[in-house]
Parts: C-alpha cells; sequence; structure tokens
C-alpha cells in the first residue's frame, strides 16, 4: 500500500516528463519546417517560381505555410527553459526538390502528431493538438498536388512510433501502408 501511495505521487511527474518529451517532439518538427520554409522564400524568388512551372499563386501559398508553422509553435507549450537548439539550414539549390523536401517533412509531421495525439495525458493541449495536425494534413495534401503527386496514397495514415518520429528530419521516415490500401492513381 505504502509503494502504490509513492507510486502515485510519482505518477503524474512520469506523465509530465513524458509529456514534455512528446510535445518537444513536435516542436522540433515545427522548427525544422520554419526553416526550411523560410529558406525556399529566402533562396527562391517569384520568377524561381515561375520558372519551375509553377502557378503564380505558389509561392504565396508557401508564405501562408510558413505563417501557419510559426503559429503552430507559438500554440505548442515550450520546454523548461524555453529554448531548444535551432535547426540547421539546409542548402537549397533546386526549388522542386525543396518542394518535396517539405511535402516529406509535413508528412513526418502528420505522422508524428498521430503518434503523440493518443499519447498525451494532458487532454486540454488535445483540442490544439488535433487542429495541427489537421493543418499539417491539408499542408501535404496542397504540396502533393502542387508537384503533381498522390495527395491521398493511403485509405488509413499510421501514426509513427517514437523511433520513427526522432528520426533525422531531413530523412524523413515512410509510414508502412495498411495492408488493402488501393493505389490511387495521380494524373
Amino acid at each position: 500500500m505504502l509503494a502504490a501511495g509513492a507510486l502515485g505521487r510519482t505518477a503524474p511527474g512520469l506523465a509530465f516528463q513524458v509529456d514534455r518529451e512528446l510535445l518537444d517532439l513536435l516542436l522540433g518538427q515545427e522548427q525544422i519546417q520554419i526553416v526550411h520554409y523560410s529558406t525556399i522564400l529566402d533562396t527562391f524568388d517569384e520568377a524561381a517560381f515561375s520558372a519551375a512551372g509553377f502557378s503564380g499563386s505558389a509561392r504565396s501559398a508557401i508564405e501562408g505555410i510558413l505563417a501557419a508553422e510559426e503559429a503552430h509553435v507559438a500554440a505548442l507549450p515550450r520546454p523548461g527553459d524555453g529554448s531548444m537548439p535551432a535547426p540547421a539550414v539546409p542548402e537549397l539549390t533546386d526549388l522542386t526538390e525543396a518542394l518535396h523536401e517539405a511535402a516529406e517533412l509535413e508528412n513526418l509531421a502528420v505522422a508524428s502528431y498521430a503518434f503523440v495525439i493518443p499519447e498525451l495525458d494532458r487532454q486540454r493541449l488535445l483540442p490544439t493538438l488535433i487542429g495541427i495536425h489537421s493543418v499539417e494534413a491539408r499542408h501535404a495534401a496542397w504540396l502533393a498536388t502542387l508537384l503533381e503527386t498522390n495527395p491521398f496514397p493511403e485509405a488509413i495514415d499510421r501514426a509513427l512510433t517514437l523511433e520513427q518520429s526522432e528520426a533525422d528530419s531531413a530523412e524523413p521516415t515512410v509510414a508502412p501502408p495498411v495492408v488493402g490500401t488501393p493505389d490511387i492513381p495521380t494524373e
């Protein structure tokens, strides 16, 4: 009975630490996206978007995605000291490749939110995280459409495991497809 009481007193602290690590994972991914989109906008002007065959509104849509990612960071609780190491600035030379990388980062974020949301003990954060999750999914779908790839390749997306979510975001992990998922052709 004494051990159960001790466990009861430490469990909330442990849950808070786990929640903090999960939220730090999401915050880190959001910051990587911000750096990536900022670098795209700093590297490629409107003429570069046009030369790559993208519509005139594509660059402004990327600006909108960047603003949303910044809002996501503002909405996520900060770690104890309020700071995290800054992500490395990517060296981007090809706009289309940079946008494909952005789509991979968005898909990684979608899968990571899907992993974190059911694991989180802080229930009051769930509406915010679910809202961010859906926006990340729309970003991924818009980028896929822009790049003329299938925006919904799976009927059911799988959440990543913790190990997959923590993997280097420069090489996003693709969650395995659900068995029986139909292949939807792109045009």
